[in-house]
């Protein structure tokens, strides 16, 4: 029985919950596309470690938890290790916390202060246990993009609760740190066990395989 995938892969749709926003306000829809413009940048990075190597790529999944709805934008499986990622758009200026409060300049920024990331993470880690399957739920990324390339966003003060901080020019170096050189095989290959296992959770199955 193949417990690895001998290729990479690339499962789901990334940002497919937001392709039709047509029954949100005209604001929620703006915002909809925005949010589906930095999964699709995300995936761009990821996908390419898929190909070139031997992880598995899924986008765009459900939380797995009854209490708590919200869609997990991208896993990578490596190995038996789950990577959860949280991809943002966000307007440039400098994000900073203190005593457990973000601002964006010297203007509250809410959304960062959210533990989506936390209740990720525990129902995951849940969720695996229950189908007895061995995995490792590693800490959650959260990748944020600009919106505008005409001015820069730091985070190097931020925290967000349950989840490291990448900004968009990192993005490429931190996946590299992780998954290996994409052009050389980078990334173990998943455990097909646990890529089964979050399979059902994906909303829009689209299965790309990488010779």
């Amino acid at each position: 029985m193949r417990t690895r995938s001998e290729t990479g892969r690339v499962l789901g749709t990334p940002g497919g919950s937001l392709s039709n926003p047509d029954w949100l306000g005209a604001s929620a829809r703006g915002a909809a596309r925005v949010g589906q413009a930095g999964e699709v940048r995300t995936a761009a990075v990821l996908d390419e470690f898929a190909r070139g190597g031997s992880v598995t790529v899924l986008h765009d999944l459900m939380t797995p938890s009854k209490k708590y709805k919200a869609n997990i934008d991208h896993v990578v499986v490596s190995g038996s290790t789950v990577y959860p990622i949280d991809s943002k758009v966000w307007k440039p200026g400098r994000y900073w916390t203190w005593g457990g409060r973000t601002r964006r300049g010297w203007e509250r920024f809410t959304p960062a202060e959210k533990k989506t990331m936390v209740v990720i993470t525990q129902a995951l880690e849940a969720y695996l246990a229950a189908r007895g399957v061995n995995a490792v739920v590693a800490e959650p990324l959260l990748f944020v993009w600009p919106s505008s390339k005409h001015s820069s966003l730091r985070t190097g003060l931020l925290t967000v609760p349950g989840a490291r901080v990448v900004p968009g020019p990192r993005v490429q170096g931190t996946v590299s740190k992780l998954f290996g050189n994409r052009l050389r095989g980078g990334g173990q290959a998943a455990d097909e066990r646990v890529v089964d296992a979050l399979v059902p959770l994906l909303n829009r199955p689209g299965p790309s395989v990488f010779g």
